[in-house]
């Protein structure tokens, strides 16, 4: 009965952890709220992806809470529709977070993003010992530095200078 009356009162949420775990993020693994203003990229390592029963996904929501709105109408990342995510040559897997389109040989992995900021959940449906004892953890969302942010960062340590250890506000 509780369990009953907890999803009529936040909706479909109440599962127990052998039927599903929710991990959500709004932050970047800098510790920035996740924005559509940024690229970012999430790589599972070779054969990384979360150890489920059933299905695992991404899914984008906005500030609004629903569903992030796109041109390619895809609002989560995962196990279906089969086919659709392709590896990268080491057998990671890569997801493209951004709101711009990227090169066509990334567009079968990118998740669309919104103009403003946004947040992650990944579902994991019969999820394997290893998730429900929280031994595994989902790699982290990083933020992929421009191209100009990147060159001068590169001369910077060319030159020998160090980063700040001070998060820009």
């Amino acid at each position: 009965m509780t369990r009953a009356a907890f999803q009529c009162w936040v909706g479909i949420v109440a599962v127990y952890t052998v039927e599903g775990v929710y991990l959500n993020t709004r932050l970047d693994s800098d510790g920035l709220f996740l924005s559509g203003d940024n690229d970012y990229t999430i790589t599972f390592p070779p054969g990384g992806t979360p150890n489920v029963g059933a299905f695992w996904s991404v899914t984008m929501y906005g500030q609004d809470h629903n569903l992030v709105s796109n041109g390619i109408n895809r609002y989560k990342l995962g196990t279906y529709p089969v086919g659709i995510m392709q590896t990268n040559g080491d057998a990671s897997l890569t997801i493209y977070i951004q709101n711009d389109m990227p090169s066509p040989d990334k567009v079968s992995n990118w998740l669309p993003a919104p103009t403003g900021g946004f947040y992650l959940i990944m579902r994991n449906y019969i999820p394997g010992s290893n998730i429900v004892d929280q031994t595994w953890a989902p790699p982290p969302v990083l933020s992929v530095p421009e191209p100009a942010v990147l060159a001068a960062a590169t001369v910077l340590a060319l030159l020998g200078c160090r980063k700040s250890n001070a998060k820009a506000g």
